[in-house]
């Protein structure tokens, strides 16, 4: 079975290359570009995970827009068993995030830039538990 991906992110070039990444493995991926559209699409679409940006903009008009979108999916009990993967370019001010995120149910983090292999083994990684 193929397993569905979805990215959210606002910057093209990273949903290209992770794109790209993801289906030359085998993955089906869908592509949102900020946090509302991708809790639309993980609301009709349910993925079987998800990558998601943290610092794009948000749903409640925030800097952090994965935090929100992490939020909503952890408390809609219909998408949040959907694990994910938060990655972010972020410096010392995103390290808090990251832990808010790891906290609001994000499975793993990984910091841009990231290799393919990381990539690979992280999503991979969210299948095999």
């Amino acid at each position: 079975m193929k397993h569905r991906v979805l990215i959210v992110d606002d910057e093209m070039y990273i949903c290209q290359i992770v794109r790209l990444v993801l289906e030359e493995a085998g993955y089906d991926v869908l592509q949102a570009n900020s946090a509302s559209e991708g809790l639309r699409i993980l609301k009709d679409s349910r993925p079987d995970a998800l990558t998601v940006d943290l610092i794009m903009p948000g749903i409640k008009d925030t800097e952090f827009g994965g935090l929100d979108l992490l939020e909503h999916k952890r408390a809609d009990p219909e998408i949040s068993e959907i694990p994910s993967i938060v990655l972010t370019a972020a410096g010392m001010q995103a390290d808090v995030a990251l832990e808010q995120a790891l906290s609001l149910g994000a499975n793993a983090t990984l910091r841009k830039p990231f290799s393919q292999r990381q990539l690979l083994d992280a999503v991979g990684g969210l299948f095999d538990a």
